[in-house]
């Protein structure tokens, strides 16, 4: 395990970027591709930490691994945190945007997610997740829309304690969350294993990739009275969608796009100062003199 860069982060999202790319060429939804919409999603903007340009979340993704490994003292014979470690995913459909949205409020939707998060540790990051086709008939009324969820890593408490509180967040009370889904739960949560934690961190850091679509059927078992059957699918992301979500995600950035509390927000912090941290200028001289000292001290 290293404890500098992800593991399979890099080509990850070097394919999104490609995909990208393709999507500004062939799509063929309304919304124009600027030459400065083209250039932000260029390798040479990585410094920018803009959420829309994928070689910026490499870099981003890494600094944050490094600061989670170090925080948690992980090596190759210790691939888990000796404290309980959960992946929470919080939705609600109060956290809904339009699909060319000029603006985003993600420290309002941050607020309202984690609320019942209160004192635990916790590092996350936003994911916009493109609804192409939503039934009329859900908990939702528009058509389309872009859903702004989290995917986090919480410790701090047992997995006993973790159940209570998405339980809370999923019933009635103060800090419900609701599905788009009729009868859904907006607080999600599993355990995080040796084997799936550098699988959880990659989906966190991650270009969209999914679209989804919501149906309703209706169905009748013998005997019964007819019911509602509603189905949550997803798909690849299309060209359309890759441009739709960069329009959205150019107005943020990674910083902006990332939620922490707790042991977490120092995790945040250190990474933000790696990232934005400038190295001096190597002097043009400095090889000389070396040069010229290795000379002195082999003439002595």
């Amino acid at each position: 395990m290293s404890n500098k860069r992800l593991k399979g982060l890099e080509a990850q999202e070097r394919k999104s970027a490609r995909k990208l790319m393709e999507a500004f060429k062939e799509s063929r939804t309304k919304r124009p591709v600027s030459w400065l919409d083209r250039q932000l999603a260029q390798p040479s903007q990585v410094e920018q930490l803009n959420a829309a340009n994928s070689h910026a979340r490499i870099k981003w993704g890494n600094a944050l691994w490094a600061e989670f490994v170090s925080h948690h003292e992980l090596s190759e014979t210790r691939r888990i945190p000796n404290v309980p470690l959960f992946w929470v995913t919080l939705l609600d459909i109060k956290c809904f945007t339009k699909c060319d949205a000029t603006e985003i409020d993600l420290v309002a939707m941050a607020k309202f997610l984690r609320r019942g998060l209160r004192g635990l540790s916790y590092v996350g990051m936003f994911d916009p997740a493109l609804y192409v086709d939503i039934d009329p008939r859900t908990n939702f009324a528009d058509r389309r829309g872009v859903n702004w969820h989290l995917h986090l890593f919480v410790w701090g408490l047992s997995a006993a304690k973790m159940k209570v509180r998405c339980e809370k967040m999923n019933a009635k009370g103060p800090h419900v969350l609701t599905s788009i889904m009729p009868k859904g739960r907006g607080a999600h949560w599993m355990p995080v294993t040796p084997e799936t934690l550098e699988i959880r961190f990659r989906y966190m850091v991650k270009w969209p990739q999914k679209e989804y679509r919501v149906g309703c059927r209706m169905t009748c078992k013998p005997g019964t009275h007819r019911r509602r059957k509603f189905k949550h699918n997803k798909a690849d992301l299309r060209k359309g969608g890759y441009v739709t979500l960069f329009h959205l995600l150019k107005r943020v950035t990674l910083p902006e796009l990332t939620v922490a509390g707790g042991e977490g927000s120092s995790l945040r912090g250190q990474a933000l100062v790696k990232c934005t941290r400038r190295e001096r200028p190597r002097s043009k001289n400095v090889g000389v003199l070396r040069r010229l000292g290795h000379v002195r001290q082999t003439c002595k």
